[in-house]
């Protein structure tokens, strides 16, 4: 009653294409309703090699990075097609700088940090009414249906690009609404300082407050993708 999806690299296509369903079919078990078929992976365009020093161990590589960043570079560039995939070390430098850090990592560093520093590591309530709050919230899930299926597909790209869609939208919605600004603290007619505007205070916990639920769902949904990532980001939400 399961459903049975076979990952393979192309090497193996005869034998799980042809002779393992057969032998499964003899033995009387359920074959594989699918069979997911990955193409081979090179280093800067070229096959691993030791003597052109393409040849790239997971000890190695282990010594150096997060495995965390190798998953999310793989995932922006698989899909369920039989394409080989190049890990290009620039490539790879320059997309966790700006995708992975300079979306989601500083979307979630704003908003906490100002969340600890300016309301005591607490969220309130946020404003559904708002025509802003709205839009983003629809888009989010309407995404998420998108992405769930793209999972399921093995469309690992468009998943990524989907989430860090997400995330410029995060990103966006507390560049406009700058709660720095509504915190600043006003100076008297003498140039004393005095204390933060009430109202302008509340208006920030509440886009705060709604950027904190925005970050808690694309930890949702990079989870696969990004396990200890998601997990890490839970802990420090509190959730």
């Amino acid at each position: 009653k399961s459903e049975i999806i076979h990952v393979i690299g192309k090497d193996i296509v005869y034998f799980h294409y042809l002779f393992w369903p057969a032998m499964l079919e003899n033995a009387g078990i359920k074959q594989p309703d699918q069979i997911m078929t990955h193409g081979f992976l090179t280093v800067n365009r070229e096959k691993m090699s030791k003597s052109r020093g393409t040849f790239v161990t997971a000890r190695h590589y282990l010594d150096y990075l997060d495995p965390q960043y190798l998953r999310f570079y793989y995932a922006a560039n698989l899909t369920s097609r039989m394409e080989d995939i190049d890990l290009d070390i620039k490539d790879f430098k320059t997309r966790i700088n700006t995708e992975l850090i300079g979306n989601l990592g500083n979307f979630g560093y704003r908003t906490i940090s100002f969340l600890n520093k300016n309301f005591d590591n607490k969220i309130g309530e946020f404003d559904v009414e708002d025509k802003d709050v709205q839009k983003i919230i629809n888009q989010f899930t309407e995404k998420a249906v998108k992405i769930r299926k793209d999972y399921h597909d093995f469309e690992f790209r468009e998943v990524v690009k989907e989430i860090l869609h997400l995330g410029s939208l995060g990103n966006k919605y507390f560049q406009d609404n700058a709660p720095w600004a509504l915190l600043k603290v006003e100076k008297d007619e003498n140039g004393n300082e005095g204390k933060v505007d009430k109202d302008k205070k509340e208006k920030a916990h509440k886009v705060l407050s709604f950027c904190f639920h925005l970050l808690k769902n694309l930890g949702i949904l990079i989870s696969p993708i990004m396990p200890k990532f998601a997990e890490n980001l839970q802990k420090q939400l509190g959730v």
